[in-house]
């Protein structure tokens, strides 16, 4: 057994054996179930609880506290180290570090304040923990007991399916570099990839495979469209990289007006526009 195999998330990886083993252990756990509807309603009456737009991975949830404005919980899980400016760690649980960005007071003292906390584990792993909550409700408070929560439970690695709020798609766990090795092309290194996103090849042949859940209007608003077997694909071009996108399956939120309801949507990105649309016929192979 691997060192990640052993302890993945208090083990740093030595190697790609062991990064690719972080990245398919997490895109393996349902993020809803890390926060239950037991440990939301600690904080008031749960109102909602599901898949959040743009990610996979991510969950939101929304509890009513008496306020005016309900609690809004959003957390993912990722893969990483946050780069850029570094953010204090306010406290640690064992080996992992949390690190807090919070609004400052000022303004109207009604209005909601934002509170981000991420947890940071040795083994690469990025927890994201945000609160949106008006007083009297301190959204950093609930925040922290919440990351707790979800820490305990991420070190059982639960399976899709755990929590019945999470959608269902074919993009639920699936690794979005699985569709280059029937085409012969080889992924860049575990240090360039992402859960939901797959990066390979350079300059003139570098190819980027994203899994997304967007508001629909955001996908077929594009420069044009094209045919690819039975399905529209939708394309675009940006500086020098061709853009194709589609929608993979059917909506798992209404969304709103303005970009419509949330739907599974894959997007390739390259230079070759031949080598993006041969990229995309796999996809429709591999996601099926």
């Amino acid at each position: 057994m691997s060192t990640a195999s052993a302890d993945l998330w208090s083990t740093v990886p030595e190697n790609d054996e062991q990064r690719w083993e972080v990245l398919q252990r997490l895109r393996a756990i349902d993020s809803c179930a890390l926060l239950p509807p037991a440990a939301l309603g600690e904080h008031g009456s749960v109102r909602e609880i599901g898949s959040h737009s743009t990610l996979p991975t991510s969950c939101r949830a929304v509890v009513d506290t008496g306020s005016a404005t309900p609690l809004t919980v959003d957390w993912d899980v990722q893969k990483g180290v946050m780069q850029g400016v570094p953010v204090p760690e306010v406290r640690r649980v064992g080996d992992i570090r949390i690190t807090e960005q919070r609004d400052e007071a000022g303004g109207d003292p009604a209005e909601p304040r934002d509170c981000r906390l991420t947890a940071h584990f040795p083994s690469e792993v990025l927890l994201f923990l945000d609160t949106e909550a008006a007083p009297p409700t301190d959204g950093c408070a609930v925040a922290h007991r919440l990351l707790d929560t979800a820490i305990a439970l991420l070190a059982t690695e639960p399976p899709h399916g755990t929590s019945p709020d999470s959608a269902t798609t074919v993009l639920t766990g699936a690794d979005p570099c699985a569709a280059l090795s029937p085409l012969g092309i080889t992924p860049a290194a575990p240090a360039e990839q992402h859960i939901q996103m797959c990066v390979a090849g350079k300059d003139a042949d570098e190819i980027v495979i994203s899994y997304n859940y967007d508001g629909e209007r955001t996908v077929v608003e594009s420069d044009a469209t094209t045919t690819i077997g039975a399905r529209t694909v939708y394309t675009s071009k940006f500086q020098e990289f061709y853009i194709y996108e589609f929608v993979a399956g059917s909506p798992i939120a209404p969304g709103d007006e303005l970009f419509g309801p949330i739907v599974p949507s894959v997007s390739v990105t390259g230079r070759d526009e031949s080598l993006v649309d041969k990229v995309t016929r796999q996809l429709f192979i591999t996601l099926g």
